[in-house]
């Protein structure tokens, strides 16, 4: 189980089909993909952000938990607005589908996660 203190995630980027793998303990991460980096190598939220992924692996770990801090609003737990950290955020959970959406409009990016079980 991830949480904010550590954990490990697996993305697979769905055009390109890379495959990357991040590992995190604190604030220190390192990753490896299918394509270029085999061995781990260390990672930066600034490389993280570049290679797409608009939220850290620990905040990733938070919103799956549902732990959200009071800046995030919500009317019904399957939309929540608001600002976490340096984001503008809004996340779109769709139950049916097994997906998040991840938006941050202060970033102009959005994700969709899609859930495997």
């Amino acid at each position: 189980m991830a949480s904010e203190e550590r954990g490990h995630l697996r993305l697979t980027h769905a055009l390109s089909g890379r495959v990357m793998f991040v590992q995190w303990k604190g604030q220190k991460m390192f990753w490896r993909d299918n394509h270029q980096a085999l061995n781990w190598q260390p990672l930066t939220t600034k490389e993280l952000t570049d290679m797409g992924v608009i939220l850290p692996p620990w905040t990733l770990a938070k919103v799956f938990l549902g732990q959200y801090p009071a800046s995030m609003k919500t009317k019904n737990d399957l939309l929540w607005k608001g600002k976490w950290d340096d984001s503008q955020l809004q996340i779109k959970w769709s139950k049916s589908y097994k997906r998040v959406e991840l938006t941050d409009f202060k970033a102009g990016r959005k994700a969709v996660v899609i859930i495997h079980d």
